[in-house]
């Protein structure tokens, strides 16, 4: 039963905390770049479940029956108060960066007989379909097909 109920305790308070941060993420990165994703196939789709499972497990059995149980709250506390920090829009659009947009590269393509180089910065790979900026101008998507 310990186990179930610290499961079910720390999952609530991590999914709280990386919920924070992606909420940050998408009103300063993806909004910002315009990129036209919903914010709970982004969540679900870079959140890693099979690492959130024994943190959970183990933030849960921390805070329900660790001998030093106020200090795990202060440390989650300050945690959460870190994660809103990326809803300030400097902090949340550098995390985004940070996380999602690749390095500038460069890419020759052929158009009407017409080569031309062009630079790419990937912004997103989504389910279907992969943003873009080209050489700096706005975002644009491609279907990964």
């Amino acid at each position: 039963m310990k186990l179930i109920n610290s499961f079910c305790v720390g999952l609530l308070l991590s999914l709280a905390i990386l919920f924070t941060i992606f909420v940050g993420i998408k009103i300063n990165y993806f909004d910002y770049y315009v990129i036209n994703e919903f914010f709970n196939v982004i969540f679900v789709d870079n959140i890693n479940f099979y690492i959130l499972l024994p943190i959970s497990i183990t933030l849960g059995y921390l805070l329900l029956y660790f001998r030093f149980k106020k200090i795990i709250i202060a440390f989650y506390l300050i945690c959460l108060i870190v994660c809103v920090c990326s809803w300030s829009e400097h902090i949340g659009k550098q995390i985004g960066e940070f996380l999602f947009m690749s390095e500038p590269y460069e890419k020759i393509i052929t158009y009407n007989n017409e080569t031309k180089k062009i630079k790419l910065i990937t912004m997103y790979e989504g389910r279907d379909k992969v943003y873009l900026r080209i050489d700096g101008t706005n975002t644009v998507f491609s279907n990964k097909k």
